[in-house]
């Protein structure tokens, strides 16, 4: 079994939610509304196009209230504007 180890760059971080996305995927929201994500992005579940790097977290959105997924490859945010923004596939709806 492999020892845990802490993510440099977010020592000092204090994340409230966690959502898991996509295949492999992941988001961490803070205390302070900042999103970070996380994994392989296959299908642009991350917003972020021709990412692919399980071993670093990003920065991603500011002021993100909410993540919701279906775990598949489809994620939508809600921002603290009220505005709610879509990322991922769109080949199958």
């Amino acid at each position: 079994m492999r020892k845990p180890k802490l993510i440099k760059g977010l020592e000092k971080i204090t994340f409230h939610e966690i959502y898991c996305v996509g295949y492999g995927s992941f988001f961490l929201n803070t205390t302070t509304n900042i999103l970070y994500g996380c994994g392989e992005n296959h299908n642009n579940e991350l917003g972020v196009l021709d990412y692919q790097s399980k071993e670093q977290i990003i920065k991603l959105h500011e002021n993100v209230v909410k993540v919701f997924s279906d775990h598949s490859d489809h994620v939508f945010i809600i921002k603290t504007d009220g505005n709610l923004y879509g990322f991922g596939t769109n080949q199958i709806g």
